[in-house]
């Protein structure tokens, strides 16, 4: 496994390893995603140009449009627009960006909605997985019996988190597994629900930073998957869906 802080460098170009390793994960989801997607007579490629197009927009955001809140600084300094990283506010906005953009040539193209929830899960749950896999979360610490120490001369231990993520996404990948040839709505809807309250309970255990309205944002991302499974359930028995 990888520590977070851990730097990948090729002569003067440093990266983050914890990057390298988010994209080698979604990059698997997609191409496993893109596999389904087949064998529904998707177009070959097409759910990969929209995640991949999707990202783009974000990381092109991300990195350029703290510009917008920070025109002073760039009248000041021209040359901060290319050694600035970007900022969370420049990161959410290029989530809703490519969000729109996304839900545009989703109804332009006229796929159908189960269709794009489901390579949706897809592809999160393998990346998420992937990194969890490689990358160490130290929670809070814990006197617990499967607790791990930060190294070897520390007195402290840790809850595990990337670890218990990993065995909630395995479990969940599995049961997708075994349900891939009839992935009915239903099944679909409970996915998205237990996947998401899932995480939600085990990031109790992880240390909590950033607060946005009481919750992080991580503990927003897996409410809002767990959200999306409620909503479709209720819609299902209205009989809307």
């Amino acid at each position: 496994m990888f520590e977070e802080s851990q730097i990948f460098q090729i002569g003067p170009i440093q990266l983050p390893i914890q990057w390298i390793i988010l994209f080698i994960g979604l990059f698997i989801g997609t191409l496993v995603s893109e596999q389904v997607a087949r064998t529904k007579r998707w177009e070959k490629e097409k759910w990969s140009d929209f995640v991949f197009t999707s990202v783009l927009i974000v990381l092109v955001i991300y990195k350029f449009g703290w510009i917008m809140f920070d025109l002073k600084r760039v009248i000041q300094n021209p040359q901060a627009i290319i050694w600035t990283s970007g900022t969370n506010a420049s990161f959410w906005l290029g989530i809703l960006v490519a969000g729109f953009y996304f839900f545009l040539k989703v109804r332009k193209e006229r796929f159908s909605w189960i269709d794009i929830l489901q390579f949706l899960w897809l592809t999160f749950t393998i990346t998420l997985f992937f990194y969890s896999f490689l990358v160490k979360d130290y929670g809070k610490a814990t006197n617990f019996f499967l607790s791990i120490q930060a190294d070897d001369q520390s007195r402290i231990h840790y809850h595990p988190v990337n670890i218990y993520r990993s065995l909630w996404l395995g479990f969940f990948l599995l049961l997708f597994y075994f349900w891939r040839k009839e992935i009915t709505y239903t099944r679909l809807m409970f996915l998205y629900i237990g996947l998401g309250f899932g995480l939600l309970i085990i990031s109790i255990f992880d240390v909590s930073m950033n607060l946005v309205f009481g919750l992080t944002l991580e503990q927003w991302r897996n409410f809002i998957l767990a959200c999306i499974g409620i909503i479709g359930m209720l819609k299902k028995k209205e009989g809307i869906s």
